[in-house]
């Protein structure tokens, strides 16, 4: 784990994942805290991330909340740190309680374009060199 500017940064690896066939790689998802820095909005309501990965999202909601029941989603406005991706489509995969009883809601992109498929998995890279460079 490292900790830049109270900012929290982990990497897990997601289980059951099958390898990139391009790259050799294995989707990783990775735990993020800063409701300021890690975010996404839709609806105009900002969520907190839990963790991303370039296939989707974890975010922290409330159980009232209505994102869970649509489906799917049509525009998301993803936030990593400094950067900004929107116009980003997702589908509800999940709505569950965490290990701490917690409502969490799984969301994976849809029809993302190669070009955004790519400047969110540098910026991925980018924060993964961060956290491993501030140990």
């Amino acid at each position: 784990m490292s900790q830049k500017d109270n900012e929290v940064l982990e990497i897990e690896e997601i289980p059951n994942e099958h390898p990139d066939k391009e790259t050799g790689r294995t989707l990783y998802r990775m735990p993020v805290q800063g409701e300021n820095n890690y975010a996404v909005i839709i609806d105009t309501i900002k969520y907190p991330l839990l963790d991303v990965s370039s296939g989707g999202i974890r975010i922290s909601i409330k159980a009232e909340t209505s994102i869970a029941a649509k489906g799917t989603i049509s525009a998301c406005e993803l936030i990593l740190n400094e950067e900004t991706f929107g116009g980003l489509q997702g589908e509800v995969v999940h709505y569950s309680l965490d290990d701490e009883g917690s409502w969490v809601c799984g969301i994976k992109w849809l029809n993302v374009d190669r070009d955004t498929e790519e400047k969110i998995d540098g910026m991925l890279m980018y924060l993964r060199k961060e956290l491993f460079k501030n140990d």
